[in-house]
């Protein structure tokens, strides 16, 4: 008896091992089949050929979507029920659920199972088991049992080879499916795993105690991060089973209070879904290729902006090697883009196909019913929801908050309230405040810290709520999370989750890790250098830079401004521009101003990062000015609400020497601001252009009293000499200037000097005096007289006005004399006989 009991094993043994496809149950085989094709030969060769980090990662995930579908190719009859999961881990009361649920003698059946899963099915009474390569048969009920029982004499682990049984279901609720897990579940096995994604409840049939288990702290994390509800059946509830009910979706109830659970639940579900979920990988692998393009094009603007100036070599030759290093990578990485891109479109079109296949089962199964949404579906909407507002993109994250909203979901609202803060639109009071008394589940933790900014808790509150985040992923839950394991002195742990923090894009991480490193010896600065955390290398540059070895801190700068470190950035170009202000007093070189372009740009781009860079507007308005753009120096100063700003503008109309003319006005403004926020000079300016205002006004009011007069050519020499002179003319009309600017007296007391000191100088000027006027009309007459007036300013009288003040007398004259000559030959004003002559003698030039 012993050997054929022995015989009949290994013959069941060769029965559950063959892996000839048996053909049960093998529904949606084409648009199955049609999906793996793609995904084997398409997609799978453009992913390997990538250059994509965790290629196996993506592919597996993808494939494990992919086998959670398959579920429903071996099993139709799952299509469009709601999936609970019951956990027997008392034997008794499990035996009493399970008769009430499937009958005494399905649950008798079920009973023997203590191993792999258990799908209850209405499918006829045959037994079916399915095999780890896929193939399914029936088992009669002795061939079961020694399926549980005999093989295990052998040490043969049915779990190894042996996917699930499928047995016969009752009909007492028709819109449930129920999967049994037995005591000795291996629940991290692949195909349990799929199987407990899909659940939509769980139901515990629980002992007095639930520490003893050591499956159900797995369970209860799992069941807390899907936010699916779980069920506690015991014959009493005693203190330790009511505590578990502080856990979020955990509801613990009597023996009699289960019934209610399955008729409330027994409802159908749209559960034949895979196109959403395969959005996940691939956008995942979207956002690789986005970063790293953006990255890429960073690396080029860098390279060939002025960034380059403090960041790199700056040898033309290196420079040129890493420009088209960068461009061959962005030319590997586009191409890679490519392929993957056409990959994921067939393989979304075969998904879509087989996704078609399965919901076409789904509702004809479901006929004229409510329909509602798996619990699988909300997870996979709420990932989507969260990996596009990660990315930034708005209109694919509406698309899933539309359709979780049309699920009913009942925290919907914080979707919406996220969506808002996304696109920086003002979140109602009363949503934040719901919010702000909402039970903390997973979720609601996670979207708390999310909108902790429009939430205003105090951030120990924060940090309490990182704590309990079973799944971090954000940078702020990590830096939460790290500020409550610093405040419990685990700095070990804290300097651990900064630095999640801190590759995830927390700012504020990098500086905790620097105060770290000031508490404990465990933490140095150079450390965090080697870790190339920019805010490291900054204290190191600054620490450096205090000891007066500049060599050494320039690198550890060049290493934070490499990775964009603002104030890194800033430092560097800040000594590149002390050092062009100090030459600028001696001129500019050609070199000098070309390196003065540069660091504009680079202030800029301080500006681009941070808009409330004052400093650096302010400094852009200093280079501006040496190189002799005072519009562009005035619009940058003007931003700066500093006393050295103000009082700049201030001399901008007061002396100016470009494209701006004088206005006295705003000149007293801007020397009033400036005096106010303490600048030295400030006052003293208001006071002088104060009395210039007061002598133009007394000027005006004399000039209007000799309106009368007969014209400028009839007037007395003195009045000729001022009214007439067309440098007179040029001054005010271009410049703004009053009558008795510093200029213009400048001018008149060298033409007396020049009068006093010889008879040609004397004929000369009198000459002068007759053709000024003929020259101011023509000048006036011309279309462009503001530019010809601006010209004559630039290019003869200020150079004539410098000359003088230098002594220069000789040099002032030849200027002068070549200036009148040439607007004489310019607008054919003849000059009297015989002053070309004297001209030619006196400069030793032939006719000027």
């Amino acid at each position: 008896m012993g050997q054929k009991s022995a015989e009949a094993d290994v013959e069941l043994l060769a029965k559950l091992l063959n892996a000839e496809k048996s053909g049960v149950n093998d529904a949606f085989a084409e648009s199955r089949n049609g999906f793996y094709a793609v995904l084997e030969r398409e997609y799978r060769e453009a992913l390997y050929r990538s250059g994509l980090p965790q290629q196996e990662k993506i592919y597996a995930e993808i494939r494990e979507i992919a086998d959670g579908m398959e579920l429903f190719s071996y099993m139709p009859e799952l299509l469009g029920k709601t999936l609970i999961g019951t956990f027997g881990f008392e034997s008794n009361l499990t035996e009493r659920g399970l008769n009430y649920l499937l009958g005494e003698e399905c649950s008798k059946l079920t009973l023997q199972d203590s191993n792999i899963p258990c799908v209850f099915v209405r499918k006829g009474k045959e037994i079916v088991v399915a095999n780890d390569t896929g193939n399914q048969f029936e088992l009669r009920q002795d061939e079961f049992y020694r399926t549980n029982k005999s093989l295990w004499r052998y040490n043969i682990d049915i779990r190894k080879f042996l996917r699930t049984f499928s047995l016969p279901d009752g009909d007492r609720f028709p819109h449930i499916a129920l999967i049994y897990f037995p005591p000795h579940i291996q629940i991290g096995e692949p195909f349990n795993r799929m199987l407990l994604q899909k659940l939509d409840a769980a139901v515990i049939w629980a002992p007095a105690s639930l520490n003893q288990l050591g499956l159900w702290v797995p369970l209860r994390n799992l069941f807390r991060i899907r936010q699916i509800p779980c069920y506690i059946i015991a014959e009493s509830l005693n203190d330790e089973l009511q505590s578990e009910t502080g856990t979020p979706n955990v509801y613990a109830t009597t023996e009699s209070g289960f019934v209610p659970i399955f008729e409330h639940m027994d409802l159908p579900r749209d559960n034949g879904r895979i196109s959403d979920a395969l959005e996940i990988p691939l956008l995942k692998v979207q956002r690789f290729y986005e970063d790293r393009l953006r990255e890429i094009a960073e690396d080029q603007r860098l390279l060939t902006s002025d960034l380059t100036y403090i960041t790199m070599d700056d040898t033309k030759a290196s420079v040129r090697d890493l420009v088209a290093e960068t461009r061959q990578q962005k030319e590997r990485l586009e191409e890679d883009q490519r392929m993957l891109c056409q990959g994921a479109a067939e393989l979304r079109a075969k998904a879509k196909t087989y996704e078609e296949a399965l919901e076409q089962r789904v509702y004809a199964s479901c006929r004229g019913m409510n329909v509602q949404v798996s619990q699988f579906a909300l997870d996979t909407w709420s990932r989507l929801f969260f990996q596009l507002v990660d990315m930034g993109d708005s209109q694919g994250a509406w698309g899933y908050l539309q359709k979780i909203k049309k699920s009913g979901h009942t925290l919907s609202y914080v979707y919406e309230m996220i969506f808002q803060s996304l696109k920086g639109e003002i979140i109602p009071s009363h949503a934040l405040d719901r919010l702000r008394k909402e039970t903390d589940t997973e979720f609601v933790r996670k979207a708390k810290i999310r909108l902790d900014r429009e939430l205003s808790f105090a951030e120990v509150d924060y940090m309490r709520i990182a704590r309990d985040i079973n799944l971090l992923d954000t940078a702020k839950e990590f830096y939460y999370r790290a500020r409550w394991e610093e405040s419990d002195n685990q700095l070990k742990e804290a300097v651990s989750f900064y630095k999640q923090a801190l590759k995830a894009g927390s700012p504020l991480a990098g500086q905790k890790l620097l105060e770290l490193s000031k508490k404990t010896s465990g933490i140095s600065l150079q450390m965090l250098s080697d870790e190339m955390i920019p805010e490291a290398n900054y204290a190191l540059g600054l620490s450096f830079q205090q000891e007066k070895k500049f060599a050494r801190s320039n690198r550890y700068f060049k290493l934070a401004a490499a990775k964009g470190h603002i104030p890194s950035i800033k430092v560097l170009t800040d000594g590149i521009f002390f050092g062009l202000m100090k030459r600028s007093k001696q001129g500019l070189t050609a070199k000098d101003r070309e390196s003065a372009h540069n660091v504009i740009r680079l202030y800029q781009y301080v500006l681009e990062k941070n808009s409330n860079e004052h400093d650096a507007k302010e400094k852009i308005g200093d280079l501006y000015s040496i190189l002799g753009d005072e519009r562009r120096a005035f619009d940058y100063w003007k931003q700066c609400d500093t006393a050295t700003a103000n009082y700049h503008c201030g001399r901008l109309f007061q002396y100016p020497e470009g494209a701006l003319g004088q206005d006295l006005d705003k000149a007293l403004i801007f020397f009033k601001k400036a005096s106010a926020l303490g600048h030295a000079k400030a006052g003293t300016e208001y006071s002088k252009v104060l009395s210039w205002k007061e002598q133009n006004k007394a000027r005006l009011m004399r000039q209007e009293r000799q309106q009368s007069y007969k014209s400028r050519v009839e007037e007395s020499p003195r009045e000729k000499e001022s009214s007439g002179c067309f440098i007179t003319s040029a001054v005010c009309t271009a410049l703004n200037k009053p009558d008795d600017c510093e200029e213009l007296m400048l001018l008149r007391s060298y033409r007396n000097r020049v009068k006093q000191e010889s008879d040609a100088g004397s004929s000369l000027i009198a000459e002068y005096y007759r053709v000024a006027p003929m020259i101011v009309d023509c000048i006036d007459q011309d279309p462009q007289a503001t530019t010809v007036y601006q010209d004559l300013w630039n290019n003869d009288i200020a150079e004539t006005c410098t000359l003088v003040t230098e002594g220069r007398y000789a040099e002032a004259t030849l200027r002068y004399i070549k200036m009148t000559v040439g607007l004489c030959k310019k607008y054919n004003v003849a000059l009297a006989p015989g002053i070309l002559d004297l001209v030619s003698s006196l400069c030793a030039i032939d006719k000027c």
